[in-house]
């Protein structure tokens, strides 16, 4: 499971289309775990991460590779951004 870390509005542009992929990648149903948690930094600021966690059949190693890379959707037509907003921790 991959944790993010940024503001509320990156949290928000993150969490709708990943939750969409979630949905998507399990067509005969399946829970989907969101979770929030309010961390300290090594910096010592906070901020707020989020966990996506599914039943589906996973991504291939070579996409997890690219998902932070910008605009990377597999989707014909897709502009997914919503990982580009958010820092991998």
């Amino acid at each position: 499971m991959e944790s993010l870390c940024g503001s509320g509005s990156d949290m928000s542009n993150f969490a709708k289309p990943d939750y969409i992929n979630s949905r998507e990648a399990m067509p005969n149903g399946g829970t989907i775990q969101i979770k929030a948690e309010n961390v300290k930094s090594a910096s010592g600021k906070y901020a707020v991460t989020m966990s996506v966690t599914d039943q589906g059949g996973g991504i291939s190693e070579d996409f997890a590779k690219r998902i932070f890379s910008s605009y990377f959707t597999t989707k014909f037509g897709g502009t997914d951004s919503g990982w580009l907003f958010v820092n991998q921790s």
